[in-house]
């Protein structure tokens, strides 16, 4: 109990720190794909997101009973919500693509903030689904050195590669 109230503390800390770049972020990419209303919200186990030892050891024969811990950074989750209504649930096939990929982009643009460098970015098939128009927002908002592998080909994005029985030739 006391290493988890140490180290869930931490990770409800970074957490906090990074939950509203998250929102705003997968809030804005899903907007500019056409998915209005979009919003974020975190279900954490713990009340106020702190882990505190009396309320574990209160709890205690709870777990014993569930057979689990029920309480801790490791047992809350993210839900993506479109007007109030759990996107899981409500939402379409198109939606939940379109919010799956604002998700990356959201994760990548994180990673480099807190990097403060670009990285590079290994696409396969990510977005084969998508229409044109989205295409095209996906891969305008990857910045920096991109392995895009499609068997789709994409002629308005970068330089093209096409390998055939091992020889790797740039096409124009």
């Amino acid at each position: 109990d006391e290493a988890l109230v140490t180290y869930g503390n931490e990770v409800y800390k970074k957490r906090k720190e990074h939950f509203g770049f998250i929102s705003q972020r997968l809030t804005d990419f899903c907007e500019q794909m056409q998915v209005k209303g979009i919003t974020l919200v975190y279900r954490s186990s713990m009340p106020g997101q702190i882990m505190d030892l009396d309320y574990l050891r209160k709890n205690r024969v709870c777990e014993i009973n569930h057979g689990k811990t029920l309480f801790g950074p490791h047992r809350d989750d993210l839900v993506i919500k479109k007007e109030d209504r759990d996107l899981k649930i409500f939402g379409s096939e198109g939606e939940h693509r379109i919010a799956s990929h604002a998700l990356r982009l959201t994760e990548v643009a994180l990673i480099e903030q807190e990097r403060k460098d670009e990285s590079i970015k290994l696409l396969d098939e990510a977005i084969a689904e998508l229409d044109d128009r989205r295409q095209e927002f996906f891969l305008k908002n990857l910045q920096g050195q991109i392995l895009f592998a499609t068997t789709r080909y994409i002629d308005h994005f970068g330089k093209h590669f096409v390998i055939t029985d091992g020889a790797i030739k740039e096409t124009h």
